[in-house]
């Protein structure tokens, strides 16, 4: 009797567990505001995962000199401007009235900080990845559609011109 409601709570905490992984994109679709990056890319493959273009955003540095913190978490402070989104700041504090990603400090250099790029990969369908790469790499442009909310993201799509 004991070990059958062991296992019957395992079930309902792994699912349980999913769910809130998909509740949680969910919001942040529904409620999340919407943001175009400018992306540059290239096509790896994952053998467990299958085909992806790894997104690099057009810019990946703050103006401001954020001193020593390196390999320091924090918030990436979004702004658009006019039909584009740009990281233009960092906080170490949660930011009021404003659309922040959860993100980290690299490095500074030269009066310049770096940040750690929040979006990584974008996985496409078998042989749609190439497809892209070959597009971006005749000159194409190409921007990733973020949705961010309370500091969370999901890239909804990537579009290529």
């Amino acid at each position: 009797m004991k070990n059958r409601f062991i296992f019957i709570t395992m079930i309902f905490l792994q699912l349980g567990v999913f769910l809130a992984m998909v509740v949680s994109k969910e919001i942040v679709m529904k409620k999340g505001s919407t943001h175009k990056f400018q992306v540059i890319s290239r096509d790896p493959y994952d053998f467990m995962r299958g085909n992806y273009l790894t997104i690099n955003l057009d810019h990946s540095e703050l103006e401001k000199d954020y001193g020593d913190l390196k390999n320091k978490n924090g918030y990436l402070i979004v702004k658009k401007d006019g039909e584009w989104s740009r990281i233009t700041e960092f906080s170490e504090k949660k930011p009021e009235g404003m659309e922040y990603i959860k993100g980290k400090i690299r490095n500074s250099y030269k009066n310049k900080t770096y940040f750690e790029n929040p979006f990584k990969r974008y996985y496409m369908e078998e042989g749609e990845a190439k497809k892209s790469e070959k597009k971006i790499i005749e000159g194409s442009k190409a921007y990733i559609v973020v949705k961010i909310y309370k500091g969370r993201y999901v890239i909804e799509s990537i579009e290529i011109e």
